[in-house]
């Protein structure tokens, strides 16, 4: 089990966040997840997980959620009237889920959120939270590199 610590831009002040992941039992956990569902790009994610392993200790191992990271958070905080974090288009497919990531102490990279899931109606047309929706998933596709 990994414990959910977010991603670079949600809780800035790593010692914060390592005291908080301490009080909900990181010590009997696998490591901490993160950028589950979301479009921060590895390497940053990879950088906060560093920052993040050393104020517990520098041995916690973390894993990072790649499924729609590949052209990182959209740039603006809303996109037609929704928030930029609601499906926002021109996002793509990140890396490929893998066990062997490269990096120290990181375990893997995963989609955890499946692509092509909605995160809810934020926008005419769009389905609720949790429902398939091809067309976004062949959007990420097709921008993957």
């Amino acid at each position: 089990m990994y414990l959910d610590a977010g991603h670079p831009g949600w809780i800035t002040d790593v010692d914060r966040l390592a005291a908080a992941l301490r009080r909900a039992g990181i010590a009997d956990a696998a490591g901490f997840a993160l950028n589950v569902a979301n479009f921060v790009g590895t390497e940053e994610n990879v950088r906060y997980g560093h920052r993040l392993s050393d104020a517990l200790g520098g041995a916690t191992r973390f894993v990072v959620d790649t499924s729609r990271n590949g052209n990182g958070p959209h740039p603006g905080r809303t996109v037609g009237g929704a928030p930029s974090w609601c499906n926002p288009p021109g996002r793509a497919l990140g890396e490929e889920p893998t066990a062997d990531p490269g990096p120290d102490r990181v375990d893997a990279l995963l989609w955890v959120k499946f692509p092509g899931e909605s995160d809810d109606a934020c926008r005419p047309g769009e389905p609720d939270s949790g429902v398939w929706w091809p067309e976004y998933a062949l959007d990420l596709a097709r921008r993957a590199r």
